[in-house]
């Protein structure tokens, strides 16, 4: 399995649009779901890319099957993306991106 980095550089914070939690229980899933859901959130914990948390936030996972056979385990976070505060901020021309990364290599 691929090694996952990690940085503490910055601290990201998400400004909703106001504060009652956002909380939709987990959807209907078969007992072989379940059982390989438990084992993916156990190696997630082990290998400290998730923790235990008491939020009052909830949204239900999503088992993917693709098209290698491989599963995907995925989170909907349909209904907290609906209160987030969109910000905007001007991007660049891509033009003068790219000028800007000619002899970087």
């Amino acid at each position: 399995m691929k090694e996952l980095g990690q940085t503490n550089i910055i601290q990201h914070t998400i400004q909703l649009l106001d504060e009652r939690p956002v909380s939709k229980g987990n959807r209907p899933l078969d007992q072989k779901d379940r059982i390989w859901i438990k084992q993916e959130l156990k190696d997630l914990l082990e290998r400290g890319i998730i923790r235990e948390s008491t939020s009052p936030y909830l949204a239900p996972i999503v088992v993917v099957d693709k098209k290698t056979g491989d599963r995907c385990m995925c989170i909907d976070y349909r209904d907290l993306n609906i209160k987030i505060k969109k910000n905007s901020y001007p991007i660049s021309r891509q033009t003068k991106i790219f000028v800007n990364f000619q002899g970087t290599q």
